[in-house]
C-alpha cells in the first residue's frame, strides 16, 4: 500500500470504539442514517448507501451494513457496521459519457 493509501485509510486503532459519525460529513444522507438509527432502536438490522469521508477529507460513496448486538441478557450493547467503497460499482451503473 502507498504512502497516498495510507494517509486517507483509517487505523483500527483509529475507529474501534468510536462513533461511525467520524466518517460523516456536509454530502453524508442524514435521512439514511435516520432511518437506520431507527431501524438499530428496534434491534433491527440496516443497510445504505451514502457519501462518507476519508480521514483526508476526500468523498467516498459507501454501502455501510450496520448490524446490533447482545449481550448474554439480550440487552442491544454494541453495533458492527462494514462500509463497502461503491466507487466501482456506481461508475458499472452511471450511463457512458455522465
Amino acid at each position: 500500500m502507498g504512502m497516498t493509501a495510507r494517509r486517507k485509510i483509517l487505523r483500527p486503532d483509529e475507529v474501534i470504539g468510536r462513533s461511525v459519525r467520524l466518517l460523516h460529513g456536509p454530502k453524508t444522507d442524514r435521512a439514511a442514517i435516520d432511518r437506520t438509527w431507527n431501524a438499530l432502536i428496534r434491534g433491527e438490522s440496516a443497510r445504505f448507501e451514502t457519501i462518507n469521508y476519508r480521514k483526508d477529507g476526500s468523498e467516498c460513496w459507501n454501502d455501510v451494513s450496520i448490524t446490533p448486538t447482545a449481550d448474554a441478557s439480550g440487552r442491544y450493547s454494541q453495533l458492527i457496521s462494514i462500509p463497502r467503497d461503491q466507487r466501482a460499482a456506481r461508475a458499472r451503473r452511471q450511463p457512458a459519457g455522465a
